[in-house]
């Protein structure tokens, strides 16, 4: 079958509960076929990854997808051990292989940081942008954790991990034991639990639930402007306590002025009834003025004489 026939968007790549792709017998470790692609029935030549048992290839049987609903989906069926129900992620990953072949390159997303300023939530760090691939290779497996592809590109390796639901703590466990730049793809299956070859196309062309979660450099410069940001608060609030501090003097030397010109004129403190602001020198007490504080018309009352 042609390449373009693989790659067609229309194709069932994944369907939640079955095997669309599976290990072809007679090939290498990473040969995987679809079910329209080989004769059906045992013919097919593929086994199960999880019992290794031959499989059935099933290209027109219906399946149900919903209460009632039944589809037609090609998928490889068990002949007996119906109790090993391998998921499909794997046949996901070779839907993307086949992709990343044809296409040799992979459109990495926009890469975001907080700023943590208050203002601006998300700063773009780097735009999307389509790479060339050198080269890529599915990492083994390891129990728990998601499938992933490591992607050899002119920029350096990215890790692509492939996952079907909400990124949890194995994709984030995954992430912190290599400080890679990765990404996920985050591949919903629609209401019936499928997965077209549409979606993979736009994750890879266009970076169609793709996301960053781990990009060292990115993570590196947004600490170091945090660091930046946080001297500058610093030394802002430290010039702000001096200047304070120095207002503090300047008003103590003013206050001592005026109540040596006070006490020459034979004027006593007065403080203001409605601020309780000594803001006043005056003669005697229910001096009916205005205060500069609060800005009304009050009485003061003499608190101290200036002796």
């Amino acid at each position: 079958m042609s390449e373009p026939d693989k790659l067609n968007p229309s194709r069932i790549v994944y369907h939640r509960g079955s095997v669309v792709y599976a290990r072809f017998k007679f090939g290498g470790p990473d040969d995987y076929r679809h079910p329209l692609d080989v004769p059906n029935g045992l013919g097919c030549g593929c086994v199960c990854d999880e019992c290794n048992e031959q499989l059935l290839g099933c290209a027109n049987d219906s399946v149900k997808v919903a209460a009632g609903l039944y589809k037609k989906i090609p998928y490889f069926s068990h002949q007996s051990n119906t109790k090993c129900a391998p998921g499909g992620e794997r046949g996901l990953m070779e839907a993307f292989r086949l992709v990343l072949d044809s296409l040799r390159s992979f459109c990495l997303p926009e890469a975001r940081y907080s700023s943590g300023d208050g203002e601006v939530h998300d700063v773009v760090y780097r735009p999307a942008a389509t790479v060339e691939l050198n080269s890529f290779a599915l990492v083994p497996k390891v129990s728990g954790f998601p499938y992933e592809l490591l992607l050899k590109t002119g920029g350096g390796d990215v890790r692509l991990l492939v996952v079907t639901k909400k990124p949890g703590a194995a994709v984030f466990e995954s992430v912190k034991q290599q400080p890679v730049p990765t990404v996920v793809a985050h591949m919903i299956p629609d209401h019936e639990g499928i997965i077209l070859m549409r979606d993979v196309l736009a994750a890879v062309q266009k970076g169609s639930s793709v996301v960053w979660v781990s990009l060292p450099e990115m993570d590196a410069f947004a600490a170091e402007k945090r660091r930046l940001r946080e001297a500058e608060q610093e030394r802002i609030r430290q010039a702000e306590e001096e200047a304070q501090v120095n207002a503090d003097i300047l008003k103590k030397e003013k206050l001592r002025r005026m109540d040596e010109e006070a006490k020459k004129a034979g004027l006593v403190k007065l403080l203001c009834a409605g601020c309780k602001e000594e803001t006043r020198y005056g003669l005697a007490s229910d001096d009916w003025q205005k205060c500069d504080t609060c800005n009304r018309m009050t009485f003061f009352w003499p608190i101290k004489t200036l002796a």
